[in-house]
């Protein structure tokens, strides 16, 4: 078995996992699976997590470490909102459909991840919901966007935006696309509008 160098071992040891759990599921991936596709021993993987729970556990707080970086250097840009908005949107799309396409057990491993992780969970559903607040509040700040209730407006949203990130495995009525939510959130975008 060809060995690695250290460095980058435990994300080759995560990478190697997420690909295993999203095609096999996790209940069926052993330590033995992962431990062969990052070609490490399974001792080895061991010197990092002690579990498979703990290294889905890892992948959770990677994952949602990623995101919150993504979202404090978008909003520390000097972009336009809608701009801002329609980046992090397709930021997001593009990371579900990376996640996701051709996961045959993506939505038994979302409810692992919920039981295993339901922190992360609840950390990465509030840094959405906060980061969309943010940029709807500086729309309205700097008199781009006007809302009769921004709450209200974001909870709508919110409720369109679900369409556009369904679980793996689940058929979708109208199997929604990249370019069918650059519409969607170019029609928010025109609806919320300050008119001159």
């Amino acid at each position: 078995m060809a060995r690695r160098k250290t460095e980058g071992r435990a994300d080759l040891i995560l990478d190697s996992s997420l690909e295993l759990f999203a095609k096999h599921g996790f209940s069926k991936t052993t330590i033995a699976d992962i431990a062969k596709a990052a070609e490490v021993a399974s001792g080895t993987i061991y010197l990092y997590y002690s579990s498979k729970e703990e290294i889905l556990k890892a992948c959770a707080q990677r994952f949602h470490t990623h995101h919150k970086n993504f979202v404090k250097s978008l909003l520390a840009t000097d972009k336009g909102t809608s701009l801002k908005l329609r980046e992090y949107l397709l930021n997001r799309h593009a990371v579900w459909e990376k996640e996701t396409i051709g996961s045959t057990s993506g939505s038994d491993l979302a409810s692992v991840m919920i039981s295993i992780a339901p922190e992360i969970t609840k950390a990465e559903q509030s840094l959405w919901l906060e980061t969309l607040r943010t940029l709807l509040k500086e729309g309205e700040t700097k008199n781009i966007y006007h809302f009769s209730s921004l709450t209200q407006e974001l909870k709508i949203f919110l409720h369109c935006l679900t369409g556009f990130f369904p679980l793996p495995g689940i058929d979708h009525p109208f199997a929604p696309t990249k370019r069918d939510l650059v519409e969607a959130i170019d029609w928010f975008d025109k609806k919320w509008r300050v008119k001159t």
